[in-house]
């Protein structure tokens, strides 16, 4: 399963929590090995860092494992 360019479906602005009950849904559903994280940087509506910083530091449901692919 792809997420990428998430924050693009999103109207409120960083750290995106209208995304995040629908990215643990997923993560429930086919577990972590199973979800590719992307960013498709020329459609974002926020910096790099952000991107990455919402799966990393604003999403406490994923584990450091998780998070070490």
């Amino acid at each position: 399963m792809k997420a990428s360019a998430l924050p693009v479906y999103s109207k409120y602005k960083y750290p995106y929590h209208s995304l995040h009950p629908y990215l643990k849904r997923v993560y429930e559903a086919v577990g972590p090995r199973r979800i590719f994280w992307g960013t498709d940087l020329a459609r974002l509506p926020c910096t790099y860092r952000e991107a990455l910083t919402m799966f990393t530091e604003e999403m406490p449901w994923l584990s450091a494992i998780d998070k070490s692919g």
